[in-house]
């Protein structure tokens, strides 16, 4: 009765009291009323069922005389999208915007050394690791992890206000960073309630994941990361303190070198880092067409990071209570130990050049390129330290943290986001632009920043300006990126889009598109199909074969060939 190549909408509009089936291994609002554009083969691997227990459980529910009930959108539904979108605010209004403005001052004053900097840097940092980074991750976190546990989430409503929570908090850092008497408390306050929203996140995922029916050896990275996350929480308004209500600058000065360096690797590393790696390793090889991680990898992997991680902020706490560099040496060779535990699972999952067809594939391989740059700066990074006068490699540290922050982290987000969010919503990803203006714009810009960022260490003048202009076009690309993604979320589904059975998507089947659009044997031929024309491979091989398969086979870029179908199909 059912097909591996037939789409959720077909089947929910033929057969609608079968999407508590659907719903069961967390489909639960995904893609709207009629559910995503996807094949019911894609359906079981993403959400890992077998294909014959679906069909088994399909057909059951399409026999039964159970009347369907009515589609309702929860606000556990609903939820990634306004985490997304605020995200997707804080990065455009207040992260990449007080990044051009800091690398801009840096610029004019030729020193990363400027103390009057410090509230803004800091300010920069807080809204790029938990508004920008920790919304997405939240937000994510929410709609993704309770699907693919088979649970619901506990209590949305009381994750809807760990959102209100973590704006609040962000709000008041940033606050903070205007020069007036009130700024320290403000900046305290800040860090007060970006920790309430931390542990309102945790106590909603730790109930949530505690019913989960499903155990998975990638979740050992998710309770290490959520950990992380909580512990970041807790310190930041403590060290906000410390250094904002410190008795002279001398002394917030040097509580800044002992704290911010460890604190900002709890951070990056331990809870984004974490997070993201136990994330991709459920998610890339499913829905992304990375190769799947083996369980001696994974486990080889974990124990690297958290070992590198412990090295790493033990070390750097040793060596600036004796002062004994060897120390230093300890923390820094702990950093290249979690480095490695991430290119360990890169290489691992084939992730400088596999992956399927569409647009996600090129940010999700830049993104694996930019963790191996950052590995390769962290690396050369005693070797600018001996050349500076500074005392600190400045320029090498901070190219190693924006390869890693905004190449890694960030560019795994885009290409992760440009897939899920159109699913969600219900639309096909591959009939959405290919976004490539905003994958240009961030990568040259952060390769200027990075590459020009070190030579500021070897007393190379004029350098300066060069990392700003980067800063701008990375700013840039964020913003033409961070509107069509704001629009997008907010997108309503067209009649088109509603279970459209002659519409044409990457799942689409061959001869069903030649069967209803009989006009696109033209683009066939064009694009090197010219044995379609054969009536039997068209009846046989063309009726189990899906546009993306097809294209993958030929390697034939999937999203060019699906707009020249349509195109073509507009046309009749």
């Amino acid at each position: 009765m059912f097909t591996k190549t037939q789409t959720i909408p077909e089947v929910l509009q033929q057969y609608p009291q079968v999407r508590s089936v659907f719903d069961r291994y967390g489909l639960k609002g995904c893609g709207g009323p009629n559910g995503p554009q996807e094949t019911l083969e894609f359906f079981a691997i993403v959400h890992k069922v077998s294909l014959k227990q679906l069909f088994a459980e399909l057909e059951s529910a399409s026999t039964s005389k159970t009347k369907a009930e009515p589609y309702k959108e929860s606000l556990g539904d609903i939820l990634y999208k306004r985490f997304f979108r605020a995200a997707l605010l804080v990065l455009l209004a207040a992260g990449a915007s007080t990044g051009v403005l800091t690398i801009t001052q840096v610029a004019l004053r030729g020193s990363y050394t400027s103390t009057d900097l410090l509230p803004l840097v800091q300010a920069h940092a807080n809204a790029q690791i938990f508004g920008w980074i920790g919304l997405f991750v939240m937000g994510f976190a929410y709609q993704g992890l309770p699907r693919f546990k088979y649970v619901s989430l506990w209590r949305p409503e009381i994750a809807n206000v760990s959102l209100i929570l973590m704006l609040c908090g962000v709000g008041l850092r940033l606050a903070g960073a205007i020069p007036f008497d009130a700024a320290p408390a403000f900046a305290v306050a800040g860090g007060i309630f970006e920790a309430a929203a931390i542990f309102t996140f945790a106590w909603v995922m730790l109930r949530t994941l505690g019913g989960g029916k499903v155990k998975d050896a990638w979740d050992k990275y998710i309770y290490f990361g959520l950990s992380a996350f909580v512990i970041s929480g807790v310190l930041e308004p403590i060290i906000t303190y410390e250094i904002w209500f410190a008795p002279n600058l001398n002394i917030s000065i040097e509580r800044t070198a002992t704290y911010y360096a460890p604190f900002r690797d709890l951070q990056l590393f331990a809870f984004a880092g974490m997070m993201l790696f136990g994330v991709g390793q459920r998610v890339l090889p499913t829905a992304f067409g990375f190769r799947a991680v083996r369980p001696r990898v994974e486990f080889t992997a974990f124990v690297l990071a958290v070992a590198g991680l412990a090295i790493d902020v033990a070390g750097w706490f040793a060596y600036r209570a004796t002062g004994d560099r060897s120390w230093a040496m300890a923390s820094w060779a702990g950093t290249i130990g979690f480095f490695a535990a991430g290119l360990l699972l890169a290489f691992e999952m084939r992730g400088f050049g596999g992956g399927g067809p569409g647009r996600s594939k090129k940010f999700i391989n830049a993104s694996f390129y930019w963790l191996l740059a950052a590995s390769v700066f962290w690396l050369a990074f005693p070797y600018f330290l001996s050349q500076t006068n500074a005392g600190f490699a400045h320029g090498a540290y901070g190219a190693s943290r924006h390869c890693y922050a905004v190449g890694f982290l960030s560019m795994m987000i885009l290409g992760v986001s440009a897939k899920v969010v159109p699913v969600l919503k219900g639309f096909d990803p591959a009939r959405e632009p290919a976004l490539w203006a905003p994958f240009i714009l961030i990568n040259a810009g952060n390769a200027f920043r990075v590459g020009s960022q070190p030579l500021a260490d070897l007393n190379i003048q004029g350098v300066h300006w060069i990392t700003a202009a980067g800063s701008a076009l990375t700013a840039f690309g964020f913003f033409i990126w961070g509107i069509y993604m704001w629009r997008l979320i907010g997108r309503a589904l067209s009649p088109t889009n509603e279970a459209d059975s002659t519409a044409i998507s990457a799942d689409s089947i061959v001869a069903h598109v030649l069967d209803r659009h009989p006009e696109t044997l033209e683009v066939f031929e064009t694009f090197g199909f010219r044995e379609i024309k054969n009536p039997i491979l068209r009846n046989t091989i063309g009726r189990r074969t899906t546009l993306r398969v097809a294209c993958s086979m030929k390697n034939i870029n999937l999203e060019d060939f699906v707009r020249a179908l349509l195109a073509q199909s507009a046309k009749k």
